[in-house]
């Protein structure tokens, strides 16, 4: 599929990382969906995220057994012009006993510039502004005061969005289920960040996939399903930016009970620079990847 720009909204082929030898690990692949990756509209892809390697070469396949070196970043070489010496999080120890903390991920835009993220273990996000806190919803005996948190999450969060011929009064999609157990450390698998500060506590929260197309005057219907199937509505909100077919919207619930809704994906906790990603587990570097038309071939 291609827009008015002639941009393709599919990554046209595939990428892999390139190990020792002729070992390899795919990235992209050919015909994955390019969409909105953050709030400024930039439609493009991310890879799963890997271990960082020295040198971190990304290639394009040609057949089956020859490739071209598309990009690569060298972090000691981005090291060395920082001026900081890395240290053994950066590098599998000697007696291979201890792998590398920091891992990467690639993305790719619509234009096909390459860049790399470098984060050591989990990356941390910064959702947008919490358009609802659902503690009051929810009621105070869901609230546990001493930690400041949810103890349960007794409803299940619903979103309404587009009208089609099927759902005409909108298109509904349960975006966060109910887990009534005060045990919450596996229903929240990533952190959230209030501030670039690094002395804020994270708080754990959960990403949704994407939403449905919100509706014709660009708004959400967020509402609470019971388990008695009662409904309670939360709030209708407004989505700013173009609703295209790239578009995408995603929500976030941390363990505050705060509600959030996000073009593209939630932003990285930020790190201006691989010292900080050294300091800070969980901020994400962003690197433009270095280009190279370098041919080599695998089966050597």
């Amino acid at each position: 599929m291609m827009d008015r720009d002639n941009l393709t909204h599919a990554l046209p082929c595939a990428f892999r990382l390139l190990l020792q030898g002729t070992n390899t690990v795919d990235l992209l692949s050919a015909g994955d969906e390019m969409a909105e990756i953050d709030d400024a509209g930039t439609i493009g892809v991310r890879s799963k995220w890997v271990a960082l390697t020295p040198v971190f070469q990304v290639n394009r396949p040609l057949t089956k057994h020859d490739s071209r070196q598309w990009a690569v970043v060298s972090f000691e070489r981005l090291a060395a012009r920082e001026g900081f010496r890395p240290n053994e999080i950066w590098r599998i120890s000697p007696d291979a006993l201890v792998s590398v903390k920091v891992r990467a991920q690639l993305e790719v835009t619509q234009t096909l510039k390459p860049f790399l993220h470098l984060c050591q273990g989990l990356p941390h996000y910064q959702p947008a502004r919490p358009i609802a806190r659902l503690r009051r919803h929810f009621g105070e005996q869901y609230w546990l005061e001493s930690e400041y948190r949810l103890n349960e999450i007794p409803a299940a969060v619903w979103v309404s969005g587009q009208a089609s011929r099927e759902h005409p009064h909108g298109v509904e999609k349960e975006v966060f289920p109910a887990h009534p157990d005060e045990d919450l450390t596996k229903y929240f698998d990533v952190f959230f960040r209030d501030g670039a500060d690094p002395m804020l506590e994270p708080h754990p929260g959960l990403i949704s996939e994407p939403l449905p197309r919100p509706k014709g005057n660009g708004t959400y219907r967020f509402f609470l399903r019971w388990p008695d199937r009662d409904e309670d509505l939360v709030l209708t909100e407004p989505v700013r930016g173009h609703r295209e077919p790239t578009s995408r919207f995603v929500a976030t619930l941390d363990a505050r009970g705060w509600l959030t809704v996000n073009r593209g994906y939630p932003p990285y906790w930020k790190a201006t620079s691989l010292e900080a990603v050294q300091e800070n587990a969980g901020a994400v570097f962003r690197v433009r990847m270095e280009r190279s038309r370098e041919r080599f071939s695998e089966s050597r």
